[in-house]
């Protein structure tokens, strides 16, 4: 590959590595290149992105959603690490998420028509184990 980018792990969270020919756009918390599918699928855009961990920080990662989804004028595959929920229903354990959190995140990810494509494997992708062993855990991608 003629290029590489990559954002440095906050301690074991974040991080995202890309090798690519041609430019693409980048940021702290994303990762955008065009892809050729050849004859098939054609170009398309994928796109790797990291929500900032800061609760307080989110809604720059939505509005990042947004103007990604407006740059994009192919279609486009963003996968990576949200660090965030849409229901109740991706979490167990410790404090609730407010549902206004949750609600402004789908309404970023219908914004930019985003589905949600499945997964295969564990339910959560991220636990926490508290000192006193109970756990945290959520679908945070």
């Amino acid at each position: 590959m003629k290029q590489s980018w990559v954002v440095q792990s906050n301690g074991r969270s974040g991080g995202l590595a890309l090798l690519w020919k041609d430019p693409l756009t980048y940021s702290l918390n994303h990762i955008d290149v065009l892809v050729s599918g050849g004859p098939v699928l054609g170009r398309w855009h994928l796109i790797g992105f990291y929500g900032n961990l800061e609760t307080v920080r989110r809604s720059e990662s939505r509005a990042k959603l947004k103007h990604l989804k407006g740059v994009a004028a192919l279609p486009w595959l963003a996968i990576g690490g949200f660090n965030e929920l849409t229901s109740s229903l991706e979490k167990e354990g410790g404090g609730g998420r407010p549902r206004q959190q949750m609600d402004n995140f789908v309404e970023a990810i219908n914004f930019c028509d985003l589905r949600d494509i499945g997964f295969v494997g564990p339910k959560f992708t991220w636990i926490y184990q508290r000192a006193d062993g109970t756990q945290i855990k959520e679908r945070l991608d």
